[in-house]
């Protein structure tokens, strides 16, 4: 089962998803992936990373609320960097390395960065290549 965090760093407020499940039809509104398009893109075989991965704004009530996933097989654990030096922890959802973040209070599109932490204290900081929309 996929799950998400729940804190409050530096103004924004990170929501739980899981807070958000008893909305109307929470599952068109999240766009939430289902367990058989998380396998799929864990083992390198799905057809829209795009739709997964990358910010995913949603509707979040009085404030817009982003969703944002990233993955690495190897990390664990993961960040989402924003402008000013602000880090936002990831949760991992998914064994395979898929983390995610909610974030509130934040106007979509922003710049942000991923950095993923590895077992052997290495980091490796990047721009998100899916916060970017599809060109094809």
């Amino acid at each position: 089962m996929l799950s998400y965090n729940v804190v409050q760093p530096f103004g924004l407020e990170v929501v739980g998803i899981d807070a958000m499940m008893n909305r109307k039809n929470f599952s068109d509104i999240l766009r939430h992936p289902v367990e058989e398009e998380v396998e799929q893109l864990i083992a390198g075989q799905c057809r829209d990373p795009h739709a997964i991965l990358g910010a995913h704004p949603l509707d979040g009530g009085r404030a817009p609320v982003v969703v944002i996933r990233a993955m690495h097989p190897d990390a664990t654990g993961a960040e989402v960097c924003l402008e000013g030096g602000v880090s936002l922890p990831m949760s991992l959802i998914h064994e395979g390395g898929l983390f995610a973040v909610a974030v509130k209070g934040s106007k979509w599109p922003f710049p942000y960065e991923i950095r993923f932490a590895f077992d052997d204290g290495g980091v490796w900081e990047r721009k998100d290549p899916y916060a970017f929309m599809p060109t094809l």
